[in-house]
């Protein structure tokens, strides 16, 4: 049940959301919105697929990634097989995850990156090796 008094407690409300959860919630619509417009700039509206990819590959830090290809796995079913790239390196030093592309990858797989803020060094080396 919801404290509705927290509400006017800015304090209050902050000692309550122990996990940081309220922020991550206030700042996903600038999220989304900065995603959309990027992909705008990018043409991904002009791309023309042809036909479904062999493999999809998902590249992220931390248990977002794990979740999203969860998620894609469970809406894609059988048709499309995921394929979760794990990270080397010292998750703990900023900069030093580095992500590689498998040896039977090719152009007929497609490679989705998750990130929060798009600043990870090994997410855009992985990109530039795609």
């Amino acid at each position: 049940m919801l404290d509705e008094t927290l509400l006017d407690t800015p304090d209050a409300l902050a000692r309550a959301d122990r996990l940081g959860l309220l922020r991550g919630a206030a700042e996903a619509g600038a999220r989304v919105r900065t995603a959309a417009r990027h992909a705008v700039e990018a043409g991904i509206a002009e791309l023309k697929p042809e036909g479904r990819p062999r493999a999809l590959l998902l590249a992220g830090p931390g248990t977002a990634a794990s979740g999203v290809a969860d998620l894609i796995t469970a809406l894609a079913g059988p048709t499309v097989p995921v394929t979760r790239l794990g990270p080397s390196g010292v998750a703990s030093a900023a900069g030093a995850l580095r992500w590689a592309l498998p040896g039977w990858a090719g152009p007929v797989d497609l490679l989705l990156i998750t990130t929060t803020d798009g600043t990870e060094p090994g997410l855009a080396l992985l990109a530039e090796q795609a």
